[in-house]
């Protein structure tokens, strides 16, 4: 049986870890101080600076550590573990996650 996860791997860089807290940094010289479009701006503002505030070179360099340690083709003991890691780690986040399976021709 094949084993796909239905989860996109790159967005493991972008979830926080657990418990760390960021900050964020002032807008860079040229760039708008005000955005217009939304109805709540200042929620808006609060989510954009959440999101500039997570990638983390170190934590994605982990992670791609964990993820290419061992060849994970599709259906193997490796690729359910790799789909595990990510799983866990999107469900450790807070994200409502699930592996979906299903036969496919390679």
């Amino acid at each position: 049986m094949q084993r796909v996860a239905a989860i996109l791997m790159g967005s493991l860089f972008l979830l926080p870890a657990a418990g760390q807290n960021r900050t964020t940094q002032a807008p860079a010289p040229g760039q708008p101080t005000a955005i217009t479009g939304f109805r709540d701006v200042q929620a808006e503002v609060q989510r954009e600076k959440t999101f500039l505030a997570v990638p983390d070179a170190q934590r994605a360099g982990e992670h791609l550590r964990i993820l290419t340690s061992a060849p994970h083709m599709a259906s193997t003991p490796e690729d359910r573990a790799t789909a595990d890691y990510v799983a866990g780690k999107f469900r450790g986040a807070g994200l409502e996650t699930k592996i979906v399976e299903y036969k496919v021709w390679l």
